[in-house]
């Protein structure tokens, strides 16, 4: 039952002394009438849940020094502070004791009709909500955690940074982001098996625990990928010493079952910096961690380099949609003879207006052939050089005498088997 459950009909009823001990044992929760009397929070009545709580029995001295659960700071002070303001109700969630260990009560506190003069008394009315406290905070930790390694995992990852950030644990850019990569864990995978994958991700996080300082986090972020918060190692160079004892406790092989498995990992880092959500940061340190694959050394988030890789994802999604679209045209390079001077055919190359601007063929030509779209482009153009060597046969009324080159991927050749 919630205290906002009962009905104030019942407060003028306890004001009556004779009947108030009946009503309050009648109440299916924990209840006390108290009153400020002579500078002293008193108890005058309560019900035998309320004593029960307070580990009080029936006709015990009812006053607050023999009354533990009132006697705690907070509530205390709150019935206080309740008492000497014109309020009417006030209600409040309390723990008695720690979050863990303590119990969680939702509290309501009801003013009493007084005399003129007379002393300003209230209704207590406290319900326990330690089980269903436990269950929400036993949810919270089973959602927020990786259920293979015991990590955090991602949105755990994030919720913590975010509420360290707010307690003021870390400073917004007093930290620094690391994204760990376990390189090949997927052909590793493959070839030994799901289980010992997942003993291989047990035994790694476990080595990764081993290098890192005293307050930093650890948390599973991907199948295969760590994050790690460095605390007070907003300088790169700090970081980078983390994530240098990091890759050492790769050197040593895994030991799965009879196997004996060498695996390295790619690293990325970024520092904290103001306005940055920590989405965001883990963004720019896997995207690190994607270029340390490629280099294979530790690498630091650079800005150029993450606006450049921006740039040709939206130039690869541009690209698509116009492939699709039929929104290119062809450029037609005249090919002329050597010997004679004259014209013998022509090279088709695909040209692209984006927003009214010529894109260079030397930038979408490497997302092309980046994105594998470079097939699909292939067959573009072929397509569109052989209709338009049609229709200028068919303007001619004839066969023309030329040629039309189109520049093909190796990749489209075969797949396409184009030499047929």
């Amino acid at each position: 039952m919630d205290p906002a459950d009962l009905s104030g009909d019942m407060l003028p009823l306890l004001v009556v002394e004779d009947r108030r001990q009946a009503l309050l044992d009648a109440l299916p929760i924990a209840a006390a009438l108290l009153a400020w009397r002579g500078g002293l929070l008193v108890v005058d009545a309560a019900n035998g849940l309320y004593e029960r709580l307070d580990g009080q029995d029936r006709g015990d001295a009812r006053d607050v020094a023999r009354l533990p659960l009132l006697s705690r700071s907070r509530l205390h002070s709150e019935v206080t502070a309740f008492l000497a303001s014109d309020e009417d109700r006030r209600d409040l969630r309390w723990t008695d004791g720690g979050d863990i260990a303590g119990r969680h009560f939702c509290v309501r506190m009801s003013r009493l009709a007084t005399v003129a003069g007379g002393e300003p008394r209230c209704l207590l009315t406290l319900v326990d909500r330690t089980a269903e406290v436990h269950t929400q905070q036993s949810l919270r930790t089973e959602m927020s955690t990786d259920s293979l390694t015991g990590l955090l995992n991602r949105p755990g990852f994030t919720e913590r940074i975010e509420a360290d950030i707010l307690a003021g644990a870390v400073t917004p850019n007093g930290f620094a982001l690391l994204i760990v990569d376990l390189r090949r864990f997927g052909r590793i995978n493959e070839s030994v098996g799901a289980l010992s994958g997942d003993e291989l991700l047990i035994t790694a996080a476990r080595r990764l625990l081993s290098p890192l300082r005293k307050g930093d986090l650890i948390a599973r972020t991907g199948a295969n990928e760590f994050g790690i918060l460095l605390r007070g190692a907003a300088h790169p160079e700090a970081a980078m010493q983390v994530a240098a004892r990091i890759r050492q406790v790769f050197d040593d092989p895994f030991h799965l079952s009879d196997l004996e498995i060498r695996i390295d990992c790619a690293i990325g880092c970024v520092a904290a910096g103001a306005g940055l959500d920590v989405d965001e940061l883990i963004r720019r340190a896997q995207f690190a961690a994607k270029r340390a694959k490629s280099s294979g050394h530790i690498e630091h988030y650079q800005p150029v380099a993450f606006d450049q890789a921006r740039r040709r994802f939206t130039l690869e999604t541009e690209l698509r949609r116009a492939i699709e679209g039929d929104r290119l045209t062809l450029a037609f390079q005249p090919i002329m003879s050597l010997e004679t001077g004259r014209l013998t055919g022509f090279e088709a190359l695909s040209r692209w207006t984006l927003d009214g601007q010529p894109v260079p063929p030397t930038d979408f030509i490497p997302v092309a052939e980046e994105s594998g779209l470079i097939v699909a482009l292939g067959r573009w153009a072929l397509d569109r050089a052989i209709r338009t060597l049609a229709q200028w046969d068919a303007r001619a009324g004839c066969t023309l005498p030329i040629s039309m080159a189109v520049n093909l991927s190796p990749l489209q050749i075969v797949g396409d088997d184009v030499p047929r």
